[in-house]
């Protein structure tokens, strides 16, 4: 199954091959919410694909993944919540964790996974915001510190958990006001055994993020607080690990922050979200600072979009980062990449991504990748893209087009597609609405003449002397011909046919001595005529045929004896379509086509 990052809007086969267009960017083969990359981008085989949306990761130790997030299945099994993945990638059917409520964080340390979030049980078990379970049973460990909100009208809840490097203390951060009964505004330290420590840094909001420096000598905090300790610090931070004293690291974001990544030996400190300023400096979605005073560095790549993840490799030389974004400096990136943490220019790893990343994690020589995703190892495309006639591959040749795609006909030999929308032929700057492909010859060049707009329909007779188009122009090649036109194929020319409506034509179809047109109309064909219409293509007068249609209409199919027409539309006073649905819906004519107007259904 193929997956773009946009609309598709037209298909067309030909015996050679497949035309899909639309104002898409990238098409991929559909892999899911969670995938392994190898070291240079390539995807990995997904035995077992995870459909939904994964926003947190963590590895079980043994080659394997727990996920959390908007999960639906596993394969061809139904899975939500959190899920085991064996190291074959493969779901684990055994391990199953009920929570009575929602997780936001995951996190491990041996053979402890730890919860936060916002529940009240856990396999049926009392645990309030907080718990650990056993990694191989998913057994309920007795670790059940409850944290609360104490007064006020809000749910308190835990976005974030974090564990020392020594594995002695789980830092949670969130939304709360008391842990196991005691004060702890919205940070709080405790042991492996449960026990709340003295550690009260007092930010005085929401603490969404917390990252442990690899020396565990510091802990670093984002959130929606302006004050931590007494101190202004608006929305980051860095306390002692120790004493939850306030350092003097202070980097100013001047928007959210979603990532933190600090190098091994304690700088820079690396941070992702969305905000256009970090340190002092300009920095767009990514930034380094030092880890004193939170000074940004020189180090700027120039993110064209937001981060939401981060993972720096062991020996410090590479950043992979992911989120939703389209450039990194002057190199084209989609929603994941990797810079050099020397230069902070882009790499050449670029596998593409449809969707948003939310997760990045080192997976044996390679990266995990999770989130919001479609399809992970996509190929650019603007706007049109040739398949094999049987869907399995994208062909070799990409057509150089840059634009929307709204319309794709094949010509009667099936040899040529007629291209319509709005887009730019390879170096051509003047835009153009129509173009044919020639998938065999490699080739896609302007055709015929030029609309002042978008064309929406394309519709070619069957002797492939004449090609009628629609869409939203009120001249082509200079002169009056309102949304509807014919083109002669012999040599391209304007044809004089001359039929006009009074707003866009969306959709054309032809029998033997009728071009029915669909659209955003009133009147077409001098005639009043609601969302479709029959025209006649000597006079391009309207017929006498009337649909009646309470409701503007975006395709239709003629068969030899019915018509089909769809869109948000009414009948008389039966609805065919609701807005809210994303279904297409039909409404069915049984009349002969081209039927006088006393044999109109």
């Amino acid at each position: 199954m193929w997956v773009t990052d946009g609309n598709v809007l037209a298909i067309a086969s030909t015996p050679g091959a497949l035309y899909v267009g639309g104002d898409f960017t990238l098409i991929g083969p559909r892999t899911g919410a969670w995938v392994s990359l190898g070291a240079t981008g390539e995807v990995r085989r997904v035995p077992a694909m995870v459909s939904g949306s994964v926003t947190d990761a963590v590895s079980d130790g043994v080659g394997g993944w727990f996920l959390k997030g908007e999960i639906i299945s596993v394969g061809e099994v139904a899975r939500s919540g959190i899920t085991h993945l064996r190291a074959d990638r493969t779901l684990d059917p055994r391990w199953r964790l009920k929570v009575k409520g929602t997780t936001a964080a995951l996190a491990r340390f041996g053979t402890t996974l730890y919860l936060g979030g916002s529940f009240s049980k856990v396999n049926g078990k009392v645990r309030t915001n907080v718990a650990a379970v056993d990694v191989r049973t998913g057994k309920v460990l007795p670790w059940r510190p409850p944290v609360t909100a104490g007064t006020g009208d809000y749910e308190a809840r835990v976005d974030d958990v974090e564990i020392s490097p020594d594995g002695e203390t789980a830092f949670i951060g969130g939304l709360f006001q008391r842990v196991s009964g005691k004060a702890r505004s919205n940070i709080a330290a405790l042991t492996s055994a449960g026990k709340l420590t003295s550690w009260h840094p007092r930010p005085n909001g929401e603490v969404s993020l917390i990252a442990v420096a690899p020396r565990g000598k510091v802990v670093y905090l984002a959130g929606s607080f302006d004050e931590v300790g007494g101190k202004e610090r608006a929305g980051l931070a860095a306390v002692s690990a120790a004493k939850g004293l306030v350092t003097g690291w202070d980097p100013d974001c001047d928007g959210d922050v979603a990532a933190i990544a600090v190098a091994p030996r304690g700088a820079p400190i690396y941070v992702g979200g969305e905000f256009a300023s970090l340190g002092g400096k300009s920095r767009r979605g990514l930034g380094a600072v030092d880890n004193k005073l939170g000074l940004a560095t020189l180090w700027d790549p120039g993110v064209g979009g937001f981060v939401r993840s981060l993972l720096l490799t062991p020996a410090r030389k590479t950043l992979y980062f992911g989120g939703r974004f389209d450039s990194v400096g002057d190199d084209d990136r989609s929603n994941l990449a990797a810079v050099d943490t020397r230069n902070a220019r882009a790499t050449s790893w670029n596998p593409r991504a449809v969707g948003e990343v939310g997760v990045l994690a080192a997976d044996y020589g390679g990266i995990a990748v999770g989130g919001l995703l479609d399809s992970v190892g996509a190929v650019p495309c603007t706007g049109l893209v040739v398949l094999a006639p049987d869907g399995s591959a994208v062909a070799s040749w990409i057509p150089p087009i840059r634009g929307t795609v709204r319309a794709l006909a094949p010509d009667p030999s099936g040899a040529h597609v007629y291209v319509g929308g709005r887009f730019n032929v390879g170096d051509i700057r003047t835009q153009q609405s129509l173009a044919l492909a020639d998938a065999a010859a490699n080739t896609l060049t302007p055709w015929g003449p030029i609309p002042n707009s978008g064309v929406w329909a394309i519709a070619p007779t069957a002797d492939g002397r004449t090609v009628y188009i629609g869409g939203a122009f009120a001249t082509v090649a200079n002169r009056a011909r309102r949304r509807l036109a014919a083109i002669n194929v012999a040599d391209a020319s304007l044809g004089s046919w001359n039929s006009g409506a009074n707003g866009t034509i969306r959709a054309l179809d032809l029998s033997t001595d009728v071009i029915y047109a669909a659209g955003q109309f009133n009147s077409i064909g001098g005639e009043t005529r609601k969302g479709v219409a029959a025209l006649d293509p000597t006079s391009g007068r309207a017929t006498g045929w009337d649909a009646s249609a309470n409701g503007n209409v975006y395709t239709l199919a003629v068969t030899p004896d019915t018509i089909y027409v769809g869109g948000p539309l009414h009948f008389g006073r039966r609805q065919v379509a609701k807005s809210a649905s994303r279904a297409r819906h039909w409404r069915r004519f049984r009349a002969p086509l081209g039927s006088e107007p006393e044999r109109r259904c």
